[in-house]
């Protein structure tokens, strides 16, 4: 079956408006924002928008009947290149935008996988409730990326992570079969379904709709900032505190360095580690988390720094997308990486990886956010200036590379919140560890043939492009 017949059958599928052929898709990548990126990664056999989930099965059928990959793309807010379809078909889900009505006595909503977060939450809060779920690409993302990703956001310490607020699902399978797992808060049949797809990226099947918690909107919300004299200091305020039955919504500890960049933002004075905080719930249990989490602090010669540098911090916080692209547009190959660690090797891995990225990059931060009793994600932001194009590209691969083998080395894990991607498949075999074999079996068993995103996660096989 030769190319146009393809484009034919899908434009009768999802009418000829909603297909596009041989496109470029961009993301938030940064080699893509800066436009260095390899158009091979990047280019698309085709771009499909269905509408329903009828049209996306009737476009995985055609894929899977011809050998032709496919890669759902959401708001392409991603930073790791998952969305990119390399050559591959590509599924824009942006159509399934639809908003079901607000369940207010079980609190829960669902929507199609295209909404995008900050637009449900805007609508949300008309209605006087939340999602909880505030990353800061919230106005770029879409619902479905979240799942998919296994997003989080910067009140989690209360809210949790996208898994936590997943109820149910449909989805597409690789064999056309449309899937609806019901939304239910917990059922004791089977292995949780609906969190088979949670962080899978595309690879085992195309997530159409979403059931998702959502809370009132709470009473209080108390931000604060204070500082400390070294990181570790930090650390152990923080350990203290969460390890103690306290879990503040906000946890942000930033490094000396970053601390320093910090001033032009929120505006605090003095050298160390500035700590944010953020606690939310009725006004007197809010209260009380912050005094209890102050006391912990107060251990390890905290000095309190007042409301208004936080207050600063969460009026910035969901521009960074933007300062983020002003920056690459610049000259400055910018970008972030996220770990995960345990307590007892958050010290080891923040030196470790820091030192590798030091080797490459002009500049490398770091701050600590995400933090439960077992451990905290460590969230590096790093800049490169080169003279060229092919410079920059080199220097921003062997920074990966550096990073990736240095956070393993030193005890922790590769990846917290944005996922995988292109960028760390090369990693992803390792850091499964024992459970790979399961996820091969599984994605071997539910894409037989490699139909979906065959570039993402290790052991796929791949479709041919017929």
């Amino acid at each position: 079956m030769n190319r146009d017949n393809v484009v034919e059958a899908l434009q009768g599928i999802v009418g000829a408006a909603n297909v596009d052929s041989e496109v470029v898709v961009r993301d938030w990548s940064p080699l893509s924002l800066k436009g260095v990126l390899d158009d091979d990664a990047g280019r698309a056999r085709a771009v499909v928008r269905p509408g329903t989930a009828t049209e996306v099965a009737g476009v995985v059928a055609v894929c899977r009947d011809r050998g032709v990959a496919l890669v759902p793309i959401g708001a392409r807010s991603g930073v790791l290149g998952g969305a990119l379809p390399g050559g591959a078909l590509g599924l824009d889900l942006t159509r399934l935008d639809h908003v079901g009505e607000i369940d207010r006595e079980n609190l829960q909503i669902t929507v199609g996988a295209g909404v995008l977060g900050g637009a449900l939450e805007a609508q949300l809060r008309t209605e006087g409730f939340t999602l909880g779920l505030y990353p800061q690409s919230l106005e770029l993302a879409s619902i479905g990326g979240w799942v998919a990703t296994r997003a989080s956001g910067t009140y989690s310490g209360h809210y949790g992570g996208v898994e936590d607020r997943l109820l149910g699902l449909e989805v597409v399978l690789a064999d056309g079969t449309v899937c609806e797992i019901p939304a239910m808060p917990r059922c004791s049949v089977g292995p949780d379904m609906a969190g088979l797809f949670v962080g899978s990226e595309g690879t085992l099947g195309v997530i159409t709709a979403v059931t998702l918690a959502i809370d009132p909107l709470t009473e209080a919300t108390l931000l604060r900032a204070v500082r400390f004299s070294t990181l570790q200091d930090g650390l152990d305020a923080i350990r203290e505190t969460v390890q103690g039955g306290v879990h503040p919504a906000v946890v942000r500890l930033y490094d000396a360095e970053e601390s320093a960049m910090l001033r032009a933002t929120i505006q605090h004075e003095g050298d160390g580690c500035v700590l944010l905080l953020g606690f939310v719930g009725p006004a007197t249990v809010a209260a009380a988390e912050e005094a209890f989490a102050l006391e912990a602090a107060a251990r390890h010669g905290v000095v309190d720094l007042g409301r208004e540098p936080a207050h600063r911090w969460d009026a910035h916080r969901l521009r960074v997308p933007s300062g983020f692209r002003a920056l690459t547009e610049t000259g400055v190959l910018a970008d972030y990486l996220d770990v995960q660690t345990p307590w007892s090797c958050a010290p080891r891995v923040y030196a470790a990886v820091r030192a590798a990225l030091a080797t490459h990059c002009d500049t490398a931060v770091a701050h600590f956010s995400h933090v439960y009793p077992q451990g905290t994600s460590i969230y590096f932001v790093v800049s490169i200036r080169a003279a060229t194009d092919a410079e920059a590209i080199a220097r921003h691969q062997q920074a990966w590379d550096a990073a990736m083998s240095a956070v393993v080395s030193a005890g922790g894990a590769i990846a917290h919140h944005h996922g995988v991607g292109r960028v760390r498949t090369p990693w992803a075999d390792e850091a499964m560890g024992g459970a790979l074999p399961i996820w091969t079996r599984v994605r071997a068993a539910l894409d037989p043939d490699g139909v979906f995103s065959p570039a993402v996660l290790p052991a796929s096989p791949r479709a041919t492009d017929a």
